[in-house]
């Protein structure tokens, strides 16, 4: 019976084969939408001091009576601080400073200024700069120009003596003048700023002024330490 039964049972259906499913596809990363860039942030304003020394050449003179230094070349030395405002490009400066000239081709001659500058300084590690200058202070000279001093009346007496011209007369030589000087001026500078010393700078300045009637061409080598703020635009 049991065979018998076991012969009359369906035999049972095998499972087909199902089909393998493709992977499905990555999904492609959707792109950041794109901000607007922001500007820089503004440093705000930074302060600085520096020195700098360097020559002066006295290389003109006009006609009008004054008493001039000798042409030659001397000393320069200035003693300068100042702020600087970043304003997007370029920043504003103000600069308030004491410019020294000493010596002149042989002669004797010292002359301090206290000056106020303002102008505009554009760059950052490597940084320009151009100022406008005016200047005050007073001239201790030994050595009058002859031409110079013999147009005044004061002097005229006082070096003539008998039938010497007074621009013949040795008595300039050793004659000495203190006067009132003052003295505009110009100023176009450099700065290099090495990214391993933050906050000092090496700096380069040539000027010109004019100074009771000279035209006094100088240069300046110096260093600058900035303190707080943005410094350079």
């Amino acid at each position: 019976r049991a065979e018998a039964s076991a012969a009359a049972a369906p035999p049972k259906k095998q499972p087909e084969p199902t089909a393998e499913k493709a992977p499905k596809e990555p999904k492609e990363p959707k792109e950041p939408k794109a901000r607007p860039e922001r500007p820089p942030r503004d440093g705000g304003p930074a302060m600085y001091a520096g020195l700098g020394v360097g020559s002066a050449t006295w290389v003109s003179r006009s006609e009008a009576t004054g008493y001039y230094v000798p042409g030659g070349t001397g000393l320069a030395a200035r003693i300068g601080a100042g702020i600087q405002v970043p304003t997007g490009p370029v920043a504003v400066l103000a600069e308030l400073s004491w410019d020294g000239m000493f010596g002149s081709g042989g002669e004797k001659a010292a002359v301090h200024l206290g000056a106020l500058g303002a102008g505009l300084a554009f760059g950052s590690t490597v940084q320009g700069r151009i100022l406008g200058q005016v200047a005050a202070g007073r001239a201790s000279v030994v050595g009058v120009d002859a031409a110079a001093a013999c147009r005044t009346e004061e002097w005229q007496m006082e070096a003539t003596t008998g039938d010497l011209a007074c621009e013949d007369s040795a008595h300039w030589a050793g004659t000495g003048v203190d006067y009132l000087v003052l003295s505009p001026g110009l100023i176009v500078g450099g700065a290099v700023s090495p990214a391993a010393l933050a906050g000092v700078s090496f700096t380069l300045d040539v000027g010109l002024r004019s100074m009771g009637g000279q035209v006094v061409p100088w240069t300046a080598l110096g260093a600058r330490t900035t303190f707080g703020g943005g410094g350079a635009p």
